[in-house]
């Protein structure tokens, strides 16, 4: 899988918080998603995230919701004890939508543009399955990252 390349103008950096964490009752525990880097761009209040993907396992693929030959996901914005969606997981009728599939062991590193309003603490969900045209599930989340 290709990384995607993103030209940035002025940046302020972003403390990337927190640590990965997933549930024993996941059916997406074997695929991490790790924030990498988070920057916000001046002017058009983005957030552009880079992160990693993993498939933790030795014998299962995963399908990972697409939009293009971009990886689809979720941001989840953290308000209270608990976290509500903030953006994303929309595609565009004129991008396929045919799934990515990662294999076993396989890691790729993707980057999205989070549109974002105000500061705080934020995550990204990646949508994925175990066969291709089963409807993806969005359980997988990443480590948070602060957007000042």
């Amino acid at each position: 899988m290709m990384a995607s390349k993103v030209r940035l103008g002025p940046l302020v950096l972003i403390g990337a918080v927190g640590a990965c964490s997933s549930s024993p009752t996941n059916p997406g525990e074997s695929v991490l998603i790790e924030t990498t880097e988070s920057r916000m761009v001046l002017g058009d209040q983005t957030v552009v995230v880079a992160f990693m993907v993993t498939n933790t396992t030795s014998g299962v693929s995963y399908y990972l919701a697409a939009c293009g030959d971009q990886l689809r996901v979720l941001a989840d914005r953290r308000q209270g004890k608990g976290w509500v969606n903030h953006s994303g997981g929309i595609c565009p009728a004129i991008y396929s939508t045919v799934p990515i599939l990662l294999r076993p062991g396989q890691e790729a590193r993707h980057f999205t543009n989070v549109p974002v309003r105000e500061p705080g603490v934020y995550r990204l969900r990646l949508g994925l399955s175990t066969e291709l045209g089963q409807t993806s599930e969005w359980l997988t989340a990443s480590n948070s990252f602060v957007v000042r």
